[in-house]
């Protein structure tokens, strides 16, 4: 009778959909996308005298997109530098 030592993959740690490198990634990059956006949001709120009062929204966008894609990169560099038995964890 085999013991579930004698089963490898039972020990394996299951990565959530949401946290798999190509999610991380993918997320990454619309969130660089959304922070330029907001980056010539802010930009055209600045310069247009209509839309001072509204320099707050690309001013969230921009900070919170800005936070997700730093959170997201910081997420695939600890994966990519973990070690575990001398090897990196891809």
């Amino acid at each position: 009778m085999k013991t579930s030592d004698s089963y490898p993959f039972h020990n394996r740690q299951i990565t959530p959909w949401y946290a798999a490198s190509a999610i991380c990634w993918t997320l990454m990059i619309v969130m660089l996308g959304i922070f330029c956006f907001s980056l010539v949001g802010i930009s055209v709120a600045r310069s247009e005298a209509a839309y001072h009062g509204y320099l707050w929204v690309p001013a969230t966008l921009c900070t919170v997109s800005g936070a997700v894609a730093l959170l997201m990169a910081w997420r695939l560099i600890r994966r990519r530098f973990r070690r575990k038995g001398g090897q990196a964890i891809d």
